[in-house]
């Protein structure tokens, strides 16, 4: 039994069947010595070695984080507004169709009136 580490993915997987694993996706028995203290995110893979990326690839990865966090965040206010925008176009129906009818009475009672004389 061995320990995996998937060379793209770095998905880990403990106390494995080693043919399992094909030594072109996985290393085998890896070692973290060099990455010990540092996020996942920031570690790569070099030929069958684990290490911390250089500060130029830590860049690609934050900017990358962010854009999906802003991109996230733009969602999620599109959506608010959206609903916000439903919320004030039900309200302004509601209103509208109160005004109409108001004036559709409006307008009967002054046919009424005329009728009448008054």
């Amino acid at each position: 039994m061995a320990d995996v580490l998937n060379r793209t993915t770095l998905e880990f997987r403990k106390s494995v069947h080693t043919p399992d694993y094909s030594w072109q996706e996985w290393i085998i028995n890896p070692d973290f010595s060099a990455v010990e203290k540092v996020p996942r995110k920031y570690w790569t893979v070099d030929g069958d070695k684990v290490r911390e990326m250089t500060a130029k690839e830590k860049v690609v990865v934050n900017a990358a984080d962010l854009y999906a966090y802003k991109a996230a965040k733009l969602d999620s206010l599109r959506e608010t507004s959206m609903q916000q925008v439903g919320v004030a176009t039900g309200k302004y129906k509601t209103a509208k169709a109160k005004i109409d009818a108001a004036e559709d009475k409006a307008a009967v009672d002054a046919v009424t009136l005329e009728e009448e004389g008054v």
